[in-house]
């Protein structure tokens, strides 16, 4: 499990703090032809 610390975001309401920390997606397998 990954974090998104590039979109983490916060709110503050009535004394209520909510930190929204979202998962990256997983890396997704990327084929390579290679010539030879």
């Amino acid at each position: 499990m990954t974090l998104d610390t590039d979109k983490v975001s916060a709110e503050y309401d009535s004394g209520i703090l909510r930190v929204t920390v979202p998962l990256m997606k997983p890396a997704q397998a990327k084929k390579v032809s290679i010539k030879g």
